[in-house]
């Protein structure tokens, strides 16, 4: 991890032309709340911008359109589905629709429910016909038709055999076959409109892409400068920003702060200075070889300023694990071909798996492996182990090894943890903790027991006294 030295900006004084000017408008002195609004940033930026609205309106209004076809057409098709499922040819709606004593209602009862209905016929003061099933929904289609001054009665009827209404808009006229008909024109003509939509909507992909990134930006800029204003005090003639920067570019903010004005005061300190007042943010420094591993040591939490930066350990042992799990020349190969591959899209995952093929076609030169096939099988397949490693002579020794390795890694963890607690000032966890002095020694006597019983180190008299 870098050094970092923590700079604070004060008395910073500014004549009010330019605390107000061109560099004011886009949000550099805006004080602790946000002062600019998007649009007047990014015309602060680029004089040329249009607000996002223009760019957005066109998209969003055909978008909506196209959504809204795709809900007509959905409903399009549920009524032919339903339509396509009526055996009675001869009802005609629009006579249906022009009853004048009478109400009606097309509707779907489930199969269960059907079998209500059936034994309330003479309770129901409605005419009920059955005029077809839908199969796949296994629901039954009915009309029933009934005196306009039952309707309420009728309505709690239905209701409580969970009737789901079936509504056939009024556009649509006439018998089954001329509704039918008219239904299928309608879904034509939507199915034209959605296409005509999609035309529009996924036309000039790459115009639209650049849209988009241009409003990504705009919005990325404003949230930069309201994390600025967030930092800063401010007066009329002058403002204060405290920020921790890295040792090495002092010089460099300095210079920038100068070319910008010459009525400024900086006052740095480093962190042993500040002390445990304010924690400083981490910055990982590792070489290439660690860098990439960076990504997955994050997503478990940056470690704190003082803290060993466990990276190389974790990429060294990352790598050694998988290449004694999975040592093999051939597959080793192809893991580090796919990450030469991913290098132009996703840099981090090429190295890793660069890095984890290179591991493995090392073990799979020590264990004398291609593509699952070894030495007894290749004879010119080189082979630091004699027979293979599941050969009965080398099982054993690759157990320990595992062991040993395993031991290893755990130690320098404890290692790693016990540092950490003594930088951190808490001793008392640093010796007595469970991963402290005393859970170390705890660790390592149960582990040298295990092994002294297996036979592997000889137990010496005196360790254990059984009266």
């Amino acid at each position: 991890m870098r050094k970092l030295a923590a700079i604070l900006l004060s008395l910073i004084t500014l004549t009010p032309n330019v605390a107000y000017g061109a560099q004011g408008d886009i949000g550099y002195f805006g004080g602790t709340s946000p002062g600019y609004k998007l649009t007047s940033v990014a015309q602060a930026a680029n004089p040329d911008a249009k607000p996002v609205t223009k760019y957005t309106l066109p998209y969003k209004e055909n978008i909506y359109l196209l959504k809204r076809k795709l809900e007509l057409r959905k409903k399009l098709l549920f009524i032919s589905h339903v339509l396509e499922s009526i055996n009675k040819q001869h009802i005609n709606f629009t006579e249906l629709r022009d009853l004048e004593f009478f109400e009606y209602q097309i509707g779907l009862l489930s199969y269960e429910n059907r079998l209500q209905i059936k034994k309330n016929y003479e309770n129901i003061s409605a005419i009920v016909i059955h005029v077809g099933n839908v199969e796949d929904l296994k629901e039954a289609i009915y009309i029933i038709a009934y005196p306009k001054k039952f309707t309420n009665e009728t309505n709690q009827l239905l209701k409580s055999l969970n009737w789901q209404p079936f509504v056939i808009p009024d556009e649509f006229q006439g018998n089954l076959g001329q509704v039918k008909q008219e239904v299928d024109i309608a879904l034509t003509e939507v199915d034209k409109e959605i296409n005509d939509l999609d035309a529009i909507v996924y036309s000039d992909k790459e115009v639209k892409q650049a849209v988009i990134n241009a409003i990504f930006t705009r919005f990325e800029l404003e949230k930069k400068i309201q994390d600025i204003q967030t930092k800063l005090m401010r007066g009329d003639n002058i403002f204060i920003l405290n920020a921790w920067i890295p040792e090495k570019d002092k010089d460099f903010i300095e210079e920038k702060i100068a070319s910008v004005t010459d009525k400024y005061v900086v006052v740095t300190k480093t962190a042993e200075e500040i002390g445990t007042k304010e924690m400083p943010p981490t910055i990982l420094k590792n070489n290439r070889f660690f860098k990439p591993f960076e990504t997955i040591v994050q997503l478990y939490g940056l470690p704190s300023y003082n803290e060993i930066d466990p990276t190389p350990f974790f990429a060294i042992t990352f790598c050694l694990m998988f290449g004694i799990m999975f040592g093999d020349i051939g597959q080793g190969s192809v893991y580090f071909l796919i990450g030469i591959a991913l290098l132009k899209k996703n840099q981090v995952a090429g190295n890793i798996l660069m890095r984890l093929g290179g591991f493995s076609m090392a073990f799979g030169l020590f264990y004398g492996s291609l593509f699952g096939l070894e030495q007894h099988q290749l004879p010119w397949l080189p082979s630091a182990l004699k027979g293979g490693p599941l050969s009965p002579v080398n099982i054993m020794p690759i157990l320990m090894c595992g062991v040993a390795f395993g031991v290893t890694v755990l130690s320098v963890s404890y290692i790693f943890g016990i540092l950490n607690s003594l930088r951190h000032g808490d001793i008392e966890h640093g010796i007595f903790g469970s991963h402290g002095i005393i859970g170390y020694i705890f660790f390592m006597s149960i582990i040298l027991t295990g092994v002294s019983i297996f036979g592997v180190i000889p137990i010496s008299p005196w360790v254990f006294i059984l009266e």
